[in-house]
């Protein structure tokens, strides 16, 4: 539906609250009250911008059929026509009944996408649960959240993240079935109500049409900008009986998707994910006892060169023995960590301890192991940790090696060819983990330029049978042109372990060699490792 004035300008409809002023004029199209307070906005708003001595033309066209209004400023009136006939007329007395109408409007619009913000969603929903309670009928809510919106803020500027809102609402607007509601109620989060649907499959039909429209290509100047969505869905009564239940049961089902840094883009919520949810709380609680109690310790994992058996290195582990439930396994704890305020803490003492466990052992036995040791970005691009490593002394800098997550690392572009700069004064060397599951282009490889570069466990399991080999054929062939290293991570079989090596990589990291093991087993490991060499 659009509005025209008479010199040919399209005004965009916007949706606000019901105000009884023009209520009349849309009777005939039997709109609902949602849908007429958009019009009467309009209108008013195009009332005020007439200048005082023109009167100007507004024409509705619906369905084919068509309302005709004339304003004239001059004497405060409003002419109505139905079908060139006139109906009716009536005076607006006070300009600031018309400013009244508009700060409503304001009040409950977001003004960036002109979709209805949070209020007014708010409002929308209790009564939707009530009109659906009494009918005995279903009702969803899906969560939108776009998927590195704030690199995409960063990367490309505010105003092409405020282009990028503006494209995906008026796509939803072109989108939106006649049983759907579609809100912006957050910087980068988007909700869609579902109404009077029959079962969770109708529904799945519903997102994956929204989902592809709107994660099509976004092209403003020279940029074509990728979108991928997160999104969340919560059932009502099952998932919850008012406002509120539903509300953290589809944040909820959003909260495990993005957890999980899988492909997939729909998540319903169920009683797993709230137990989850719950348990991830009291790990977070008991993680700052941990932290305080000393119960965080490291592991330490050989690499190996397989063409003479001889360990050359070793990866520190992070491991959290609990009192009462023994190792939490890591997927379960470290994502907590990284969004702590303890990171910085538990990062530095990694650091501190890994580079002099290492150091002290090469003494120890006589041998040169380097140490790699894992960093999250945030700490990776924190001034405090640069400064950390500044302060180590020459002899440190030389057996260490900061691991780094490519899936991660590719959003930070020039905060890490910033810090390899700096890592390559000191002689610190730099690794991509798990290499192959992000998406860095060649173009960034060679400027970046990282030591070494470990093949993604994922390329390397049965890589004897599968069609991995070619992928990690092209990954070792394009390290080797640029002089970067390679580790192939994950090797648990001799099958495996034969094809990486004809591929060119030797350098190993596996259960094949070596599980992770505490400073003690490492002792004695390169005792016997070095006795055989």
């Amino acid at each position: 539906m659009k509005l025209l004035f008479q010199t040919g300008i399209k005004i965009d409809i916007n949706l606000t609250e019901v105000e009884e002023i023009l209520y009349f004029i849309f009777e005939e199209f039997n709109f609902d009250k949602y849908t007429q307070s958009i019009y009467t906005a309009k209108i008013i708003d195009s009332f005020l911008n007439l200048s005082d001595d023109r009167f100007g033309e507004l024409f509705f066209y619906v369905d084919n059929k068509t309302i005709k209004i004339i304003l004239e400023k001059k004497n405060r009136k409003v002419l109505l026509f139905k079908h060139n006939k006139k109906i009716s007329h009536f005076f607006i007395s006070y300009l600031q009944d018309a400013i009244k109408i508009r700060k409503k409007y304001t009040l409950l619009v977001d003004t960036l996408t002109s979709l209805p913000n949070r209020k007014y969603f708010f409002k929308y929903l209790e009564n939707a649960i009530k009109e659906h309670s009494i009918l005995n009928q279903k009702l969803a809510i899906a969560f939108l959240d776009i998927k590195d919106f704030k690199f995409i803020n960063d990367f490309y500027g505010n105003e092409i993240g405020d282009f990028v809102l503006q494209t995906l609402a008026n796509r939803t607007k072109k989108v939106s079935l006649g049983n759907s509601f579609v809100a912006r109620i957050g910087a980068d989060q988007f909700v869609i109500v579902f109404k009077n649907f029959k079962n969770k499959e109708e529904i799945k039909k519903y997102i994956n049409h929204f989902i592809k429209i709107l994660e099509k290509q976004i092209e403003i100047e020279e940029y074509l900008i990728d979108i991928n969505l997160f999104v969340g869905v919560s059932i009502f009564p099952n998932d919850g009986k008012n406002k509120d239940e539903l509300l953290q049961a589809a944040d909820l089902a959003l909260y495990e998707l993005k957890l999980l840094e899988s492909k997939e883009r729909v998540l319903f919520f169920s009683q797993y994910i709230k137990d989850n949810f719950l348990e991830e709380k009291n790990l977070e609680k008991d993680l700052e006892k941990a932290i305080k109690n000393n119960e965080l310790l490291l592991f330490y994992q050989p690499k190996i060169d397989s063409r003479n058996n001889k360990i050359v290195g070793v990866e520190a582990l992070l491991r959290w023995r609990h009192p009462k439930l023994g190792f939490i396994p890591n997927g379960k704890w470290i994502p907590i960590l990284e969004k702590s305020k303890y990171l910085k803490e538990v990062g530095l003492w990694v650091l501190h301890t890994a580079t002099k466990d290492i150091y002290n052992l090469n003494k120890e036995f006589n041998v040169n192991i380097i140490v790699s040791v894992n960093v999250d970005i945030k700490e990776f691009t924190g001034s405090y940790y640069l400064d950390e490593l500044k302060k180590l002394p020459p002899e440190i800098h030389k057996i260490l090696i900061l691991e780094l997550l490519e899936r991660k690392a590719v959003k930070y572009w020039d905060e890490l060819l910033k810090m390899r700069s700096n890592l390559k004064k000191f002689s610190i060397k730099f690794s991509f983990d798990d290499f192959g599951t992000g998406n860095t282009t060649l173009q960034y490889l060679t400027k970046l330029l990282p030591d070494e570069i470990k093949i993604d466990r994922s390329f390397v399991t049965n890589i004897h049978i599968s069609n991995n080999k070619i992928i990690a054929k092209a990954i070792i062939a394009m390290a080797d042109s640029l002089n970067i290293h390679t580790i192939a991570e994950g090797v648990e079989k001799e099958d495996e372990l034969k094809v990486v090596n004809e591929l060119g990589c030797f350098i190993i990291q596996g259960f094949l060699f070596a599980k992770p093991m505490p400073l003690e087993k490492l002792k004695l490991f390169i005792k016997k490792n070095v006795s055989r060499n």
